[in-house]
């Protein structure tokens, strides 16, 4: 029996986003529809006039949402033929925003679709063709860099999987995959500037451990780098969070932990985070939620005081 990880989950909740994020509300006259059809839908909206206007943030154009719901509608198909045609939708797309390049991509309204095209494959990203695509995705030097964390994370996700607990009891093994998988060469501030890939760890090592802190500690054990301590210092600090919203007590080694790491976020992260512009702080996040928990009076009394706004981009 394998551990579950979590991936079936991560691709739900990627795909239920993709519904929510800017639609208004989902088109039920979509869900019976050939896959064929929603395709050709789709496709209609791609007219000249549509993929011409500006789009630099914010809420995107009509069409962008209508296609939105036809990926929701196909992401939720499961016959071969919503396979074939997930692939010619994707296809396409990256033809086109290849095309466009890193500039033209900036302020094209295809970058709305960055989000909902992981989602879109990852439904059906139990088969190879459809997983060569995701594996595209997030290689590509155009996608914006919020879009390739998260399919980084479910690639990783199905490499985690091909193992279980019989071929790996401590876990050990799936830690090392995911660090090196979801963080590979990235420097500090790259991590920083990338959470959902250091939410992505948290997440999995959550699975592995059992939704144990210590276990989800000894799963990445193996964090040999900045970026990946930061990396399983989260994933520890999110466990014990997790554990405290379902009304368990942390125990004492754990506690103890958090403080260490805590003194670790105050001497080495933070100097660190200090010098960039806008980070993502999500080990400072978790450990100040974790300090106005009761039971947790020593952690607080180590928290320094919160920065009264973050500091400007540097010129």
């Amino acid at each position: 029996m394998r551990t579950p990880i979590g991936l079936s989950a991560l691709c739900a909740l990627l795909l239920s986003a993709s519904a929510l994020l800017y639609a208004d509300k989902p088109d039920d006259s979509l869900a019976n529809k050939k896959a064929a059809d929603l395709y050709n839908t789709y496709e209609t909206l791609n007219t000249p006039a549509n993929l011409g206007v500006m789009f630099v943030g914010g809420k995107p154009p009509r069409f962008i949402e209508q296609q939105i719901r036809i990926l929701v509608a196909l992401g939720n198909q499961k016959t071969p033929d919503a396979r074939r045609n997930t692939i010619k939708i994707f296809d396409e797309y990256m033809e086109r925003i290849d095309k466009l390049g890193a500039n033209g991509f900036r302020t094209s309204p295809l970058q709305a679709l960055q989000i909902q095209m992981v989602a879109f494959l990852a439904a059906k990203v139990d088969h190879p063709d459809v997983r060569t695509r995701l594996k595209t995705l997030a290689e590509s030097t155009v996608i914006k860099e919020y879009a390739r964390s998260r399919a980084v994370v479910v690639l990783v996700a199905l490499d985690v999987q091909a193992l279980n607990d019989a071929q790996d009891p401590d876990g050990s093994k799936r830690g090392k995959i995911l660090l090196d998988g979801i963080l590979a060469n990235m420097t500090f501030e790259q991590s920083t500037h990338a959470p959902a890939r250091l939410y992505g760890v948290a997440r999995l090592a959550w699975d592995i451990g059992k939704h144990k802190p210590i276990l989800v500690w000894e799963v990445l054990s193996q964090a040999d780098t900045l970026p990946k301590r930061y990396a399983r210092d989260l994933a520890f600090a999110s466990a014990c969070s997790k554990v405290i919203k379902a009304k368990e007590p942390v125990t004492v080694a754990d506690g103890i932990r958090l403080r260490e790491i805590a003194e670790r976020w105050i001497k080495e992260y933070r100097p660190l985070l200090a010098k960039q512009s806008y980070p993502s702080d999500v080990v400072g996040r978790v450990l100040r939620y974790l300090a106005k928990q009761k039971g947790n009076e020593k952690l607080a009394q180590l928290m320094p005081p919160e920065d009264p706004k973050p500091k400007p981009p540097k010129p």
